[in-house]
């Protein structure tokens, strides 16, 4: 998926750095990933070994990645990549499911 995303970004936003736009796919990607976890299993978590209820460890992904998006200034069209982005996503999950339904 990073390819794709990396791809609609460069052609979005040709005048910005590539290693920014690499950061801004990579945090991009990350986000999309942590934020499905949290849709699945909520902000509030059993942890593994213990039961003891703690915060989902994929809400700092999100934030850490939230972070990095926003240090990527030069990053200005960006609605087209989180489009792909969620898609992705989407298709991944459906694929994932129909696997399982079979």
């Amino acid at each position: 998926m990073g390819e794709i995303v990396l791809k609609k970004l460069k052609d979005d936003n040709p005048y910005a750095p590539y290693d920014e736009i690499e950061i801004y796919a990579a945090a991009l990607t990350n986000f999309c990933e942590a934020e499905e976890n949290v849709r699945n299993y909520g902000i509030i978590i059993a942890h593994p070994r213990t039961g003891v209820p703690m915060d989902n460890p994929y809400l700092k992904i999100m934030d850490t990645s939230s972070r990095q998006m926003l240090a990527c200034k030069r990053i200005r069209n960006t609605q087209g990549a989180w489009d792909l982005a969620k898609k992705k996503w989407q298709d991944k999950k459906a694929a994932a499911q129909s696997r399982s339904d079979k």
